[in-house]
């Protein structure tokens, strides 16, 4: 991740500058295209579950939306 603002949807999921993502709810983002169509379908979700590392160690979090 780059450019992660507070307010932003990345800031709002509790990501930070230099996070690497490597799953949503399950799906592997294994390049852009991959990560926008996961992001389009976010207003449809209760629960976003983001897996990945931040400064070398496992990373995840879990946010619930309604």
């Amino acid at each position: 991740m780059t450019g992660v603002r507070t307010g932003s949807l990345a800031g709002s999921l509790g990501l930070k500058n230099a996070d690497t993502l490597t799953e949503i709810n399950g799906t592997k983002i294994t390049n852009a295209n991959v990560l926008l169509d996961v992001l389009a379908k976010l207003d449809t979700l209760n629960v976003v579950e983001v897996d990945g590392t931040r400064g070398g160690k496992p990373l995840g979090i879990t946010l619930r939306l309604k």
